[in-house]
């Protein structure tokens, strides 16, 4: 009969992501009994309670997903970075109803990672508005969460953003193999944006080379940075330790994207930013990101030592928060890891390690050029508002581009 291949194939595609992923020897069904009371209590895709229970790995998920579905995956590289003129495609409404997100297109396809691969009617909406064929694609649901923030703006769920978190450490900061690459290439492809900032002067690598002793052995790699070197950092980088120029009372972020509208200096875009988030924060920090290393650049706070802040030089060979994001993850909050890069960084404040703190990355064409760094001591971070913050990253970004525009335009 030829409906019979079809209710066969249905038959198939329906059967239960749990039920396929024991019969593969994935996860044990008591494993499934979990996740399911899990998802009772909780709500989420089966998948994504079986990854917080740390009992399966994200590539197996995506791969049972395959199977189950019989459609092609959209993993975290797809997802990361995507050009605009595919997301334009989607307005970002209809993206976060549907939990979508296109990722390629050509003038007759539309690529589209999603959570309802066999939604018809959203498949048929999507192809009338862009005049294309739309091709589904499996994705994990907590990555569809993780690219509708980054690209759309669609605020992130607090528990979908601490598991981020976990899977991005796992995925970038822990894996031995990546470690053992990491002392053969550069982490990060750098071109352009470096050119912000210009390079250091010989004087600044040789202050830092004295202040940040490299050590095999991690434990003596925490000794930090020398007080008595710290004198030696040169005049251009100290000045950023002096008082801003910024008028005085509160900051309001409408006041910073007016203030740098069309500012060109790097300096002063830091000193901004700065300002604004120490009214937040008891410790704030910016970080500048040149080739392969991170270096103090601008700090403000209860305990910092501007000196021994402006001498840091930390390395992206090492395993770290800074590494993290240098791969892509769109930010991290919770506690500040014992590692020791960490512990260098804790240095120019005393040693003592916050509770909670917040580290954004901030990106110009998606190359890491900066981090913001913010905590409040043992405080912890609750009623901070970070969509405001990631907002002040985004502003930050724009500047620094423009920086980077007018000082080629200076110098073409």
């Amino acid at each position: 009969m030829q409906n019979t291949p079809s209710a066969s194939a249905h038959r198939k595609i329906d059967k239960k992501l749990g039920q396929l992923l024991v019969e593969k020897g994935r996860i044990t069904g008591e494993q499934l009994i979990r996740a399911i009371q899990s998802q009772r209590a909780l709500g989420g895709r089966i998948g994504t309670c079986l990854l917080e229970m740390e009992v399966l790995g994200e590539d197996e998920l995506l791969q049972a997903l395959e199977e189950q579905l019989r459609v092609s995956s959209a993993g975290v590289d797809e997802l990361r970075v995507i050009d605009a003129s595919v997301l334009n495609l989607v307005p970002g409404k209809m993206a976060a109803r549907f939990e979508a997100v296109p990722f390629a297109a050509d003038d007759k396809e539309l690529h589209i990672a999603t959570l309802h691969v066999r939604h018809l009617a959203f498949l048929d909406e999507l192809r009338y508005l862009t005049n294309r064929t739309v091709v589904p694609h499996i994705a994990n649901e907590v990555r569809i969460f993780e690219a509708l923030q980054k690209h759309y703006r669609v605020e992130l769920p607090k528990r979908y953003g601490h598991l981020l978190d976990r899977l991005n450490r796992t995925r970038y900061m822990w894996d031995e193999s990546a470690k053992v690459l990491l002392g053969a290439e550069s982490p990060v492809d750098w071109t352009d944006p470096d050119e912000a900032f210009g390079e250091r002067s010989p004087a600044a690598r040789a202050a830092a080379g004295k202040s940040t002793p490299r050590s095999s052995n991690p434990s003596q790699g925490t000794a930090g940075v020398s007080p008595s070197n710290a004198s030696a950092v040169p005049q251009s980088r100290r000045r950023a330790s002096g008082a801003d120029t910024w008028p005085a009372g509160v900051l309001s972020l409408d006041q910073v994207d007016r203030l740098l509208e069309n500012e060109g200096d790097p300096q002063r875009v830091a000193e901004a930013v700065v300002r604004f988030a120490a009214q937040s924060f008891t410790r704030t920090a910016l970080f500048k990101v040149q080739k392969n290393n991170v270096y103090g650049w601008l700090a403000r706070g209860e305990g910092i030592d501007r000196k021994l802040f402006m001498a840091l030089e930390l390395s992206l060979g090492e395993p770290s928060l800074f590494l993290n994001l240098a791969k892509g993850t769109t930010q991290y909050l919770g506690p500040l890891p014992p590692m020791p890069i960490h512990r260098r960084m804790a240095c120019a404040w005393g040693g003592d390690f916050p509770s909670e703190c917040l580290m954004l990355p901030i990106r110009v064409r998606e190359h890491l050029v900066s981090v913001l760094y913010g905590d409040r001591g043992p405080l912890g971070l609750l009623g901070v508002d970070v969509e405001v913050f990631q907002r002040l990253r985004d502003r930050a970004s724009e500047a620094l581009e423009l920086c980077v525009l007018r000082k080629k335009i200076k110098t073409a």
